[in-house]
């Protein structure tokens, strides 16, 4: 994200309205680096000059590993700290010179660096991936000389468009610009006074909605659209896309249902293809119990009402523990079934896994995402989201906790 568009375009001094990009793939390349210098003690392979977490071959296979918490494992990726020397020379030199000084031979080979190596694994990547040498070999060439981007701003398309979409030359030391800084401040206050109430009652996850008869029924409607890049807002006058969800609780349970009403179900992701959900037409749920005093961590299941075997796949993503449901959360019940204007979706969730002792006057940060799409194309595992709605519709709402809504235990 950070390095792939600055091998080529010199973002140095340029801006858009939104940013200067060099600035923030410097700002970013400095954090990945104190992530790693902070874990050290935690992680065998991590070092004073031992950094780079990214994308890469890993001990059980390619992961697209990062600077944060839950998406590593002590694995490096030699390329993300080599590649970065544009941005951070001092660091990036000292990586060079602190994975040769002590693997050597174990991360240097006839192509260059390694694709990957966690010594906590007692693993060394044998491959030399491609696009990581040439982003090494095209970084170290503008560090030294700037060939590559000298060559590439001197192509008259390059130059129009960059005008095109509106970048300006201006030195400046921040990475967001103030005017974007705001309309975010803006996306992100979005309405944190959302109440669904949870009355208390067993229901028995079977893709059947009769036992939530009475149950309060809470409303995603076409106008909630979350803000995100190359996501459209919905066409109320062209689309359906609605969700009726409801909440109820027992003395060892949560109960969450959805219907979602759309138009047309897109089914593209194969039984074994667990993760990033949000690809395709899905839900979320997402829970946050700190606000009953728990310190489980955030729970967040994604579900997709089938795979292309006809069953519903669920995975925790992006929270405490996340994984395939079978795995991380066995006891999680789910269901799902087809109607004739979109699909229905049941789960159950064992308040241990939120850390919770239920009663009535319990709350909980609570949050319910929808994810579509309506290509009747879509390709197997093919990412092809087109709207978000969410019952907290603001930016990056997966992601900001404080802005979700409130799930209250009832009587």
């Amino acid at each position: 994200v950070y390095q792939y568009p600055c091998v080529w375009i010199d973002f140095r001094n340029r801006e858009d309205k939104y940013a200067n990009y060099f600035n923030n793939a410097v700002f970013a390349t400095r954090y990945n680096y104190l992530f790693s210098f902070m874990n050290r003690f935690s992680f065998e392979t991590y070092d004073v000059d031992i950094w780079g977490l990214s994308a890469c071959d890993g001990p059980a296979g390619y992961k697209h590993y990062g600077a944060s918490e839950g998406n590593h494992d002590g694995t490096i990726a030699p390329y993300a700290s080599i590649a970065s020397i544009v941005f951070t020379p001092d660091l990036s030199l000292r990586a060079i010179r602190g994975m040769l000084g002590k693997y050597g031979p174990l991360v240097w080979g006839r192509y260059g660096f390694v694709s990957g190596f966690n010594v906590d694994a007692r693993w060394f990547s044998k491959e030399f991936v491609g696009i990581d040498q040439g982003v090494i070999v095209t970084m170290l060439e503008n560090y030294r000389t700037g060939f590559v981007w000298n060559t590439f701003m001197r192509i008259p398309y390059v130059q129009e468009a960059l005008k095109k979409i509106g970048f300006v030359e201006k030195v400046s030391d921040y990475a967001v610009t103030p005017w974007y800084m705001e309309e975010y401040k803006k996306m992100t206050s979005g309405p944190t006074g959302r109440i669904a109430k949870a009355p208390k009652r067993t229901i028995t996850v079977d893709g059947n909605l009769d036992d939530w008869e009475g149950v309060p029924r809470n409303v995603v409607d076409e106008d909630m659209n979350v803000p995100a890049g190359g996501i459209r807002k919905v066409d109320k006058r062209t689309q359906i896309l609605h969700s009726h969800f409801y909440a109820a609780w027992d003395d060892e349970r949560l109960y969450l249902a959805a219907r979602v009403f759309d138009e047309y179900l897109v089914i593209n992701i194969a039984p074994d293809d667990l993760g990033a959900f949000y690809r395709t037409d899905s839900i979320e749920f997402y829970l946050d119990p700190s606000r009953a005093g728990s310190n489980a961590g955030i729970f967040k299941i994604a579900i997709i009402p089938f795979d292309t075997a006809g069953n519903p796949q669920a995975v925790r993503h992006e929270d405490a523990n996340p994984g395939p449901i079978q795995k991380v959360a066995p006891e999680v019940k789910v269901a799902s079934s087809k109607t004739e204007n979109g699909y229905v979706i049941e789960v159950s969730i064992p308040f241990k896994y939120l850390g919770i002792v239920p009663r009535p006057g319990t709350v909980i940060g609570f949050s319910h995402t929808i994810h579509n799409s309506n290509k009747r194309d879509a390709k197997l595992g093919e990412y092809v989201r087109e709207n978000i709605l969410s019952w907290t519709p603001v930016a990056d709402t997966w992601a900001r906790p404080e802005s979700w809504g409130t799930l209250e235990l009832a009587e």
